[in-house]
């Protein structure tokens, strides 16, 4: 699984997120495969160890001074493919934007330097992606009025950053209705009970805490479970158009043998959407930190 977060100072009705590491160093990773290369779920008899991605190393877009690295892995199970760019935020400097010739939206140039450095390097991600689709390496990736990617004509995809991290899925859209991906960072302390306070019943936080194990940890099933609240929401975004909250979906069953949490639809969000749906939600981890997950539908 991969560990990424989208930054937020405080919980909101929609985003409730942990502080990105901004000032955690940076290291000038290999060229070869990624050391997070780990063995995916079902290769131990047990099933407890998270699955992993194989990221492999691609090339990094042109002239980007502050990015690290540049990979990209398969996600098993969801016909997509993940984009994921490396970067040190501390080296990020808006010349950057003219730098790979991206135009930088007046609400984000009025922003701070880390949210221009997420916008920019979420972009890049999804360019690479879209490039690996048939796309120019140049294309832009607008903002719509509920602040969502506004993605090419034939396309669909979603954008995800967190602390060193950005990444990107793009699918066709004749044959995909919506993907969704987040990274978060494990919470604890304040940010876990914000989390238990706005975005998982008592229900769901029992439902969790009774699958904790050696591997997967309560904070760590409560991130998951919070993160694919979110992935499911990017992913249903397009079909629903409009905001919907934690409580439309709720936690059901976390299958530590395929690395899926299972949520339930409790309100009808749109035709498509009905209540009572359930949705699988795929979920992988990096490291001990950090949960990514991912829903196509």
């Amino acid at each position: 699984m991969q560990y990424w977060r989208d930054g937020a100072m405080a919980p909101s009705p929609r985003k409730l997120t942990s502080m990105p590491d901004d000032h955690a160093p940076c290291r000038r990773p290999d060229t070869g495969d990624a050391a997070l290369a780990v063995a995916p779920a079902g290769s131990r008899p047990h099933h407890a160890q998270p699955r992993l991605m194989h990221l492999r190393a691609v090339p990094m877009p042109a002239k980007a001074s502050a990015l690290l690295a540049a990979r990209s892995a398969p996600l098993p199970g969801i016909d997509a493919r993940l984009h994921l760019l490396e970067y040190c935020p501390s080296w990020f400097d808006p010349s950057l934007f003219a730098t790979v010739g991206m135009a930088c939206p007046a609400s984000i140039a009025r922003s701070v330097p880390k949210r221009q450095a997420e916008f920019l390097f979420g972009r890049l991600a999804a360019r690479t992606a879209l490039a690996s689709l048939g796309c120019a390496d140049n294309i832009e990736v607008g903002i719509g009025s509920a602040r969502q990617p506004l993605w090419p004509a034939g396309f669909i995809g979603s954008i995800t950053h967190a602390g060193r991290y950005a990444g990107a899925v793009v699918l066709p859209r004749d044959t995909h209705q919506g993907v969704g991906i987040d990274i978060e960072g494990v919470v604890e302390g304040d940010m876990r009970e914000a989390l238990l306070a706005t975005a998982l019943d008592p229900a769901e936080a029992m439902l969790l805490h009774e699958a904790r194990c050696a591997h997967w940890s309560h904070d760590a099933l409560i991130t998951a479970a919070f993160s694919a609240k979110e992935s499911l929401f990017k992913a249903a975004f397009g079909a629903v158009g409009r905001f919907f909250g934690f409580e439309a979906a709720r936690c059901i069953g976390w299958d530590r043998r395929t690395g899926r949490l299972h949520l339930m639809l409790t309100e009808t969000l749109c035709p498509t959407f009905p209540q009572g749906r359930i949705c699988e939600i795929g979920v992988w981890r990096l490291d001990h930190g950090t949960v990514f997950t991912c829903l196509r539908c």
